[in-house]
């Protein structure tokens, strides 16, 4: 699994079961947009195109080199713009870049957490995580990084965070922000 130093700060608080206490948001709006699915297959998906308001962004964990050849084939029918899927099925997650790729144990998955990482030195960053149980811990397992940080960006971010919890049957949460200093 993957631990980021950036989720080690929004952790900071931890119930008595384990989980750690992250602030939902009550407004914010539930999404409308329904996952895809590849033709022919049990598979739903979420798109990520790169957010207009970013310099980059990126699926952001180590993947192994290889492809699903049906999800492989189904991002490339989305387009140049198009860099990563987040497939799944009733067993597994997928997460599918143009050379790389991500399996999951679905049932693991607790949620879907967005922590932003405002500004201080550098120029701040959002991203996604995967909330993982293992072995009566969560682990974050971050899946989406996008540079540089705006209140516009982490609204997009949430938005493609909700579409792949709405996927997943999982709740979404936005942990508290920390800074990149």
């Amino acid at each position: 699994m993957n631990f980021s130093p950036f989720r080690w700060f929004s952790r900071s608080e931890v119930s008595s079961e384990g989980k750690a206490a992250l602030t939902p948001d009550p407004d914010a709006p539930v999404p409308v947009a329904k996952p895809e699915q590849v033709p022919a297959s049990s598979l739903g998906y979420v798109v990520f195109t790169q957010p207009p308001m970013s310099p980059y962004a990126y699926a952001s964990h180590c993947y192994e080199k290889s492809a699903d050849s049906v999800l492989a084939q189904e991002l490339k029918r989305q387009g140049p713009e198009a860099f990563m899927l987040v497939a799944a099925d009733e067993k597994s997650v997928l997460v599918q870049t143009q050379e790389y790729l991500c399996k999951l144990d679905r049932e693991g998955i607790q949620e879907i957490s967005l922590h932003p990482v405002l500004p201080a030195k550098g120029s701040g960053m959002v991203m996604l995580f995967f909330e993982i149980a293992q072995k009566g811990q969560i682990e974050s397992h971050d899946f989406l990084m996008c540079a540089v940080y705006s209140e516009e960006l982490q609204e997009w971010c949430e938005k493609k965070g909700r579409e792949v919890a709405a996927l997943l049957n999982v709740p979404f949460q936005v942990s508290c922000p920390s800074h990149d200093c």
